[in-house]
């Protein structure tokens, strides 16, 4: 992009462009993620130690202190019609299949179905959330959806009921607190993103935004 700001307003007012999916939890829109469960625990954690020991070491306590604060919760998910029940420690919904394997885990998966990808592990202790991290960490997506630590799926509604009425979301890496049930939905193309590129020939168009 662009560093005269002058420019760059014009290349994002007239400039080529393409879309992008977004999701809904509730009314609240996410781009990226969305999660229930032991990462909203970590994030809150991590947010009260980083005024004292900074992000990055916060992190890595946040992290310990989780092992030992996982909290199995009941969740009830109705995806595409079925209704299923799980015990879980982790509820994750990401825009669009994301990849699992490092180095590029969380990010969007090369080539990936789109829709939202729901990932369940299945239990609530920590050491079956510790485990299906580390499956997915190495193995990847396959590995994951061919075992029994989690279930995963792609879908483009989804409605989780928590067990109390009013909880805490991770949406988009911030704590949210929402009403249950939270209802979770895609919505195709719905962003527009600024492509900037050196050569208008670069770039396969998809039209101009608006003013």
């Amino acid at each position: 992009m662009p560093l005269d700001h002058k420019e760059a307003a014009e290349l994002a007012a007239s400039g080529p462009y393409s879309t992008t999916d977004v999701a809904y939890v509730n009314d609240r829109l996410f781009l990226n993620t969305s999660s229930v469960g032991a990462y909203v625990i970590f994030v809150r954690t991590r947010e009260r130690l980083e005024r004292y020991l900074g992000y990055r070491l916060a992190t890595i306590v946040a992290g310990f202190r989780l092992l030992g604060r996982v909290r199995p919760f009941t969740v009830e998910l109705e995806l595409d019609g079925v209704a299923k029940r799980y015990r879980s420690a982790l509820v994750f919904v990401g825009v669009g299949e994301r990849e699992l394997q490092l180095p590029s885990m969380g990010s969007r998966a090369e080539n990936g179905r789109r829709g939202l990808h729901v990932i369940v592990v299945r239990g609530g202790t920590w050491a079956r959330l510790v485990a299906a991290g580390w499956v997915a960490a190495v193995r990847g997506n396959a590995a994951i959806a061919r075992g029994t630590l989690a279930d995963t799926y792609v879908v483009d509604r989804c409605t989780i009921e928590l067990r109390r009425r009013v909880g805490r979301v991770a949406v988009d890496g911030e704590l949210v607190t929402m009403t249950s049930p939270l209802e979770y939905r895609v919505d195709r193309d719905a962003l527009r993103v600024v492509v900037a590129a050196s050569d208008p020939g670069d770039v396969e168009s998809k039209g101009t935004p608006s003013r």
